[in-house]
């Protein structure tokens, strides 16, 4: 197409989708263009937050995602590959927007300046049904944690005393019978037990209140108890503040590889360890377990380790899972932690 025509074709897809076309110049991703639609699913007057008389792209990122922006921007295998990198992008009018973002060229202007161009396309309403598909989980989790608290465990101790009361009547006339009535009275005490230890899975009382530091050692105490493997935890001695949200992601990701390990990798013994670096976290689980089947690499197949992926992105991080030699995986979960101020404002997916 002539160029002539191009710009009103390209005006309508702008107005169609809300993409936004973006220009930076090397170093310090300074701003030097941004032409931006508006989607008639958004709201209209969505813009970006100015960036500031030096014009930084960095200044309108939000502050959890800056690194991983900065990281994948700066990489000369992002435009050649093709990747994009979804972040939040502060408003103008304050909160944030999903985006995701690819460059599409590198160029080296006279006297040797180097600019960087791309797209952007806001992803709100991906991301708002990613998060109502993890709401729905957690609610479900509730529930069927609740169910099985409130009415099958209250279920099992009645037979159980029934059994017991059964028991102490028979064994005055049959010693035989009573043994057997006390092995059933024995098993029903341990499936009650291990229902209790599934429903406290399911649903982590006082999580939503919980620090990060009890969050995990919760999440140990579980793995004990519902897989009866060895757990070792080493914390630091002062964690960063978490907001409940982040807690509950930490808890949901550490839980999924614990499960993984026990019941795909065989693992009998595990280690969860967490390290702070400025202001990054990482949360690392080792096993000694048969390793993953597929070998080193990302999180790309069964829905436990997109979930794992989708949470590891809303915390602003990265996650990744990898073999041992002889044998065990490991899984680390890497992100930043902001003060609350700055964090935005988040939707809640504890129920």
């Amino acid at each position: 197409m002539e160029n002539g025509r191009d710009e009103p074709l390209l005006a309508r897809v702008m107005g169609a989708t809300g993409l936004m076309l973006w220009e930076v110049r090397e170093p310090g991703l300074v701003l030097t263009s941004l032409q931006a639609g508006v989607c008639p699913s958004l709201d209209v007057g969505i813009r970006p937050l100015d960036p500031g008389p030096e014009g930084r792209w960095m200044d309108v990122v939000h502050p959890s995602d800056r690194e991983k922006v900065r990281d994948q921007l700066t990489d000369e295998e992002t435009a050649r590959a093709g990747r994009a990198v979804e972040y939040r992008l502060l408003l103008a009018g304050g909160g944030f927007l999903w985006v995701r973002h690819w460059v599409l060229h590198r160029l080296t202007r006279r006297g040797g300046e180097r600019r960087l161009q791309g797209v952007l396309l806001p992803i709100p309403e991906q991301k708002r049904l990613e998060r109502e598909c993890l709401r729905m989980g957690e609610r479900e989790r509730t529930r069927i944690g609740q169910e099985l608290h409130d009415d099958l465990c209250q279920v099992l101790a009645g037979l159980s005393f029934m059994l017991h009361r059964v028991g102490e009547r028979v064994g005055r006339t049959d010693a035989d019978l009573a043994a057997e009535v006390d092995g059933l009275h024995s098993e029903i005490s341990a499936v009650t037990e291990r229902v209790r230890t599934l429903a406290r899975g399911l649903f982590p009382a006082g999580l939503d209140h919980a620090g990060l530091r009890q969050a995990l050692q919760d999440c140990a105490d579980h793995a004990r108890q519902r897989f009866a493997v060895g757990v070792d935890l080493d914390l630091p001695r002062r964690l960063p503040p978490h907001s409940s949200e982040q807690v509950l992601h930490v808890y949901r990701i550490v839980q999924e590889a614990v499960s993984n390990a026990v019941r795909h990798g065989g693992a009998r013994r595990l280690r969860m360890a967490v390290s702070t670096r400025d202001r990054a976290v990482e949360v690392r689980i080792d096993d000694d377990g048969r390793g993953l089947a597929g070998g080193n690499g990302e999180p790309r197949a069964g829905i436990g380790l997109h979930v794992m992926e989708y949470r590891a992105r809303v915390l602003g991080g990265t996650i990744h899972l990898e073999n041992h030699l002889p044998r065990g995986a490991s899984v680390r979960l890497h992100y930043p932690v902001t003060r609350p101020a700055e964090a935005g404002a988040e939707e809640k997916l504890i129920p």
